[in-house]
């Protein structure tokens, strides 16, 4: 049997190489393309990497799951939606597994009338920490190199069903005592939280407590 989705990809990755954008639409597996942004990877909080103590951060349950960063470009007639985790290695897998996340990233670009869109989500499959049913809980979103707001994005992704991580506090400031404060029983179900995550993006701050 002929498989057409396979050729119409070799095509398509011809056509790429032709225009001179492959390395847009097909990157390479082991390195995030240029216009994907990367997943800001949480440090464990200390007095001393904390230098700036007015600097407002959201604050977010530290959920257990499977970290992907999903990308989806556009350029012209031709578009791909990759996959990627915390390690910046590609997992083209993801993709197949979990289908829906191309249309959605296909419907929202189409209604953005953008270009590049990156979904960075935890992926809570079977037999999960929590006990519960598998979900994708979304906790970062680009449109065209733009972060979202947590507003906007759950606004955004709420038309398909997406919840976003649990969120704790929004602009505050932390401490010491930031941990015992908000942390304790996860928001998901009747565990033990896994921690707290406190985020500043726009200065690249991730802390993990």
């Amino acid at each position: 049997m002929i498989n057409i989705n396979a050729i119409t990809g070799h095509l398509t990755k011809k056509l790429a190489t032709f225009l001179g954008v492959v390395d847009n639409l097909y990157p390479q597996k082991n390195r995030l393309p240029e216009w994907m942004l990367p997943i800001l990877k949480p440090i464990p909080y200390t007095k001393k990497n904390m230098v700036d103590k007015d600097i407002k951060f959201n604050i977010t349950e530290n959920v257990c799951g499977l970290t992907v960063n999903f990308g989806f470009i556009r350029y012209g007639i031709l578009h791909n939606c990759v996959a990627y985790n915390k390690n910046g290695k590609q997992i083209p897998e993801i993709i197949s597994k979990y289908p829906k996340i191309q249309t959605i990233l296909a419907d929202i670009q189409r209604h953005y009338n953008t270009n590049e869109i990156v979904l960075q989500v935890k992926i809570l499959e079977n037999n999960n920490y929590y006990n519960i049913m598998p979900k994708i809980l979304a906790f970062a979103l680009y449109i065209d190199g733009i972060e979202q707001t947590l507003k906007d994005m759950v606004e955004i992704l709420r038309e398909y069903n997406i919840e976003i991580v649990p969120v704790l506090g929004l602009n505050k400031t932390i401490n010491q005592d930031t941990k015992e404060k908000y942390s304790g029983k996860s928001l998901l179900s009747n565990v033990p939280s896994k921690g707290i995550i406190c985020t500043n993006r726009q200065k690249s701050l991730s802390f993990l407590l």
